[in-house]
């Protein structure tokens, strides 16, 4: 379709919330670990990044209205959106967040035909369905669409079939026990993976189809698969796989000349922002970082260049 690849595209971070943070503003978050100290929890700063992002600010002071498509997760649920696009029967995301810590979703699905999972699966589905059916005329305008997808939970067959895994409804994944579960996840991963390829043409063929002045589209992940991580330690991750990521952007006219293989999320919005301001914002250093979820703000820095570490050295014992 024209897009540009960047083959080799690094995330910045692990975690969603700091990748998105870190691309949506054009910076590397080592100011706010500073300011926050390493050993802080604290991620309100950096949801705060995700919600008024530097992206949206640039591009509402060139007179762009800003669209938000709901994601099912509070950390990119941006309600203060020009337009926030939200879906019917699905429940509160932050009380969803706290009934998952108990038995009550188990008793909802027992009493329901609608479990958890058919709203996650539904919600995915709109998503898609919202992007596609966005009303073109509305110009000019950004959308920022969360889809969690290919992502744990596998709620889709390599068909589109819908899939209800076992027990209550969890969106965690790094959490892999032994290698029988390690196999169930790559191939859930990937068959869920083969149907959301599907719909992401379909999707990007409609918007494509239906804009009256053709428009600037990034698909893009903010972390890997994790079929080989812990949220413990980065001597037991394997870091090619989590700060691997899709890096796909469709420029209108076709003109990459400023674009390259190891291109990064943060430096995409920003060859983003200078096409359409005419800005000459620099790119940054395109740098990966680990960290784990007791200690979010202590980076461990990842060279893919001098990374030698196989996947054969991360076998469960």
């Amino acid at each position: 379709k024209g897009f540009y690849v960047a083959s080799q595209s690094p995330a910045a971070y692990c975690q969603t919330e700091l990748s998105l943070a870190a691309a949506l503003n054009f910076t590397y978050l080592d100011e706010v670990a500073r300011s926050i100290g390493k050993g802080s929890t604290n991620i309100r700063p950096i949801l705060q990044m995700i919600k008024n992002s530097k992206v949206r600010q640039v591009l509402q002071s060139l007179g762009y209205s800003f669209i938000s498509i709901s994601s099912g997760i509070p950390a990119t649920e941006i309600r203060n959106a020009d337009l926030y696009i939200s879906f019917k029967g699905s429940i509160k995301d932050f009380r969803k967040s706290l009934m998952d810590t108990t038995p009550l979703p188990l008793f909802l699905n027992a009493l329901s035909d609608t479990s958890q999972y058919d709203l996650h699966r539904n919600r995915v589905l709109s998503a898609f369905r919202a992007l596609a059916s966005l009303e073109q005329g509305r110009s000019p305008f950004f959308v920022f669409a969360h889809i969690l997808t290919p992502h744990t939970p596998y709620v889709f067959g390599r068909n589109g079939e819908a899939i209800n895994p076992p027990g209550r409804f969890f969106i965690n994944d790094g959490l892999i026990k032994s290698e029988a579960e390690r196999a169930a996840y790559i191939k859930g991963y990937a068959d869920q993976l083969h149907f959301i390829n599907g719909k992401i043409k379909e999707t990007v063929e409609s918007i494509l189809a239906g804009s009256e002045e053709p428009p600037v589209i990034i698909l893009q992940g903010d972390h890997g698969p994790r079929a080989y991580f812990s949220w413990k330690s980065a001597d037991e991750t394997y870091l090619k796989e989590c700060l691997t990521v899709l890096n796909a952007v469709y420029f209108p006219g076709g003109d990459y000349h400023d674009l390259y293989p190891t291109l990064s999320p943060i430096n995409t919005f920003i060859a983003m922002i200078n096409r359409i301001s005419g800005s000459n914002r620099s790119f940054l250093d395109d740098r990966s970082f680990y960290s784990t979820g007791a200690r979010p703000y202590d980076f461990v820095p990842f060279d893919p260049d001098s990374y030698t570490k196989q996947l054969s050295d991360f076998v469960l014992k």
